[in-house]
């Protein structure tokens, strides 16, 4: 069964508290190990999920599940886009210099405030419209997403990170881990369109990402004519030929989760799911 290791924060001053343990729970809040099953994380999400909501001030829960080293840096690099780009001295520049040391140290707190007002910022926004046929999944890309649906556990890191912190909604969690930073990706814009209309239209809540995959839970049952619509809207993404479709259909039908990518293709996986010959 999966572990739950959760790190304590640092119990100095009481307002110091607060901020260290803030920034310590946006860094690293907990880590998941011994992975064994899916269902076994998904329960961990929940359980970590009933604990905010028992707290004064609820946070948000995010996994990073997947190459969790690589998810880091190509964020880091995606978090430098000018859109989203947080720039200390201007941001910092009427403070003096003892309220700058302080902000200096809890400036990835800053960080993500600013990315979620940015990813919310009219003038950036993205419709799901305009994401049609922005991928192209061939037959092979759809085989390796339905297997990866099938059993996501290959795909996870050794120790899955759970992050904690304050957002509005579950699809701004993104803003903690902005990715998408090959110009063959989507881009983080792109990706939170898609993770904010799942959420709205499909009770598909957003769980957490990797370097390749966005992950969702279902909030709500889904009828067979929801599904079928959200296929479809899918589809026009991400040009899923047939049995893609079909595949994805049935797995909604049964399962309580969906599994995405953001990026160009998933070959690179297919040896893990022996489907490098197929």
């Amino acid at each position: 069964m999966a572990q739950l290791k959760q790190h304590q924060p640092k119990t100095d001053s009481s307002l110091e508290q607060v901020q260290t343990s803030a920034l310590q729970q946006l860094q690293q809040y907990a880590q998941i190990s011994e992975i064994t099953a899916w269902s076994d994380v998904l329960a961990l999400y929940r359980q970590l999920k009933q604990e905010q909501l028992k707290q004064q001030q609820p946070n948000q829960v995010l996994l990073i599940l997947d190459d969790v080293n690589q998810c880091y840096y190509t964020s880091m690099h995606a978090g430098q886009r000018d859109e989203l780009y947080f720039d200390e001295e201007l941001h910092f520049k009427d403070l003096d210099k003892d309220q700058y040391s302080v902000a200096e140290q809890q400036v990835e707190l800053y960080q993500l405030q600013y990315r979620i007002e940015q990813l919310q910022a009219p003038e950036l926004q993205t419709s799901i419209t305009a994401l049609s046929k922005v991928l192209d999944y061939g037959a092979e890309d759809g085989a390796v997403l339905l297997a990866i649906n099938a059993n996501p556990v290959p795909m996870l890191d050794e120790q899955v990170e759970v992050k904690v912190f304050a957002a509005p909604s579950p699809a701004l969690k993104l803003a903690a881990m902005p990715n998408g930073y090959f110009s063959v990706d989507l881009n983080p814009f792109q990706s939170y369109a898609l993770i904010q209309h799942l959420e709205q239209c499909y009770g598909l809540e957003f769980v957490g990402l990797g370097a390749s995959l966005l992950y969702f839970v279902k909030t709500t049952v889904l009828s067979a004519v929801q599904i079928e619509q959200l296929i479809a809207c899918l589809s026009q993404m991400y040009q899923f030929d047939q049995a893609t479709q079909q595949g994805l259909q049935q797995h909604l039908l049964q399962q309580d989760y969906l599994i995405l990518s953001y990026g160009e293709s998933l070959m690179d996986f297919a040896d893990d799911y022996a489907l490098n010959n197929e």
